[in-house]
């Protein structure tokens, strides 16, 4: 589920180097990635916990 922050973070960081932004921001741009990936990860698995799994 978080990993669709990942995904669009490598595209906005890809975006960033073609513009040839300064790496502070490139460097950022992954990092805020990675962080809302696992924040959203983390969350959503502590949702699924506290309200059961749906029945296939």
């Amino acid at each position: 589920m978080g990993q669709s922050f990942v995904v669009v973070g490598g595209a906005l960081a890809m975006f960033l180097a073609m513009f040839r932004l300064d790496h502070f921001w490139i460097a950022n741009t992954i990092y805020l990635a990675f962080t809302l990936s696992a924040v959203l990860g983390s969350v959503a698995r502590i949702v699924g916990y506290r309200r059961g799994f749906p029945a296939w």
